[in-house]
């Protein structure tokens, strides 16, 4: 179960992809995460966001670095 942090922070940065600037890269990168984190699939995050998978998995693959 994603906790609300989470689901907040993927809230604002689908505002984000709609074209309203709340939200920067960094909380992007943390969202994503963090949503990992919760159990969520790259490839649920990445629909949601709107964003590619590979984006997802390499921003995945950086934060083990």
């Amino acid at each position: 179960t994603p906790t609300v942090q989470a689901l907040y922070t993927i809230f604002i940065i689908l505002l984000h992809n709609l074209g309203l600037k709340i939200a920067n890269l960094p909380s992007r990168n943390s969202a994503i995460i963090e949503a990992l984190k919760d159990g969520y699939t790259q490839v649920d995050v990445a629909r949601y966001l709107n964003v590619s998978s590979a984006l997802v998995s390499h921003i995945f693959r950086s934060c083990d670095d």
